[in-house]
């Protein structure tokens, strides 16, 4: 079973931290915006840092590529 953390939305990402209750592993489970601009592009990457800094587990990042 699988139990919903947190969650928070930030400018180009959706987060999930999820738990398997089973054995108490979490992950962070990461969909990213896909940002167009240079300046965008490198906006979401401090908004990835900054969730390097406050999670040490394992991630999952995924999302869809979009169209200009």
């Amino acid at each position: 079973m699988l139990h919903l953390g947190s969650s928070s939305c930030g400018e180009f990402l959706v987060i999930c931290i999820l738990q398997i209750v089973a054995d108490d592993f979490a992950c962070a489970f990461i969909d990213v915006y896909g940002p167009q601009t240079r300046q965008d592009k490198l906006r979401m990457c401090d908004e990835l840092r900054c969730l390097k800094d406050g999670w040490s587990g394992p991630w999952c990042i995924g999302g869809i590529p979009m169209e200009c």
